[in-house]
């Protein structure tokens, strides 16, 4: 297992698409991968790929980590939220789900306004609506001022 791990290391966990089925399964050494190097992460076992704490574990420590992700990677709202606070245009490749979250979306607009656009249309929409009501309300408030 040592040698493995030297492979790993020594390849950035790229050596991990190549290594047995017993060292993809293994929680541990993917775990290293993907706090270490993130992208081989997709090499893991298919289990370990869909596995929420694997995909967490991606998200704290490689900031573009959506944007090689798996389907179950873009769709796990903790690892979604972990990545958008540090990226919030990362927003774009999240689930279409999690695109119509507003604690992701706020989140992800939180870190950087411009992730609005990735937003679900409904959430564009009621923003859209809110904007008009405040507008509403500080043209009203103006007019009761004179």
């Amino acid at each position: 297992d040592e040698i493995v791990r030297e492979a790993l290391r020594k390849s950035s966990g790229k050596a991990l698409k190549f290594a047995s089925d017993r060292i993809r399964s293994d929680r541990e050494v993917v775990l290293d991968v993907a706090r270490r190097y993130g992208a081989p992460y997709r090499f893991a076992s298919e289990e370990l790929k869909k596995d929420p704490e694997v995909l967490v574990e991606v998200s704290k420590y490689h900031r573009n980590s959506l944007f090689i992700a798996t389907e179950e990677h873009r769709d796990c709202k903790e690892a979604v939220l972990v990545t958008v606070k540090r990226q919030g245009q990362m927003l774009r490749w999240a689930s279409e789900r999690l695109r119509d979250d507003e604690d992701v979306v706020q989140a992800a607009v939180a870190q950087d306004p411009r992730a609005w656009k990735y937003a679900s249309p409904r959430l564009q929409q009621q923003q859209l609506e809110n904007m008009r009501e405040l507008e509403l309300l500080e043209h009203q408030q103006q007019q009761q001022q004179q």
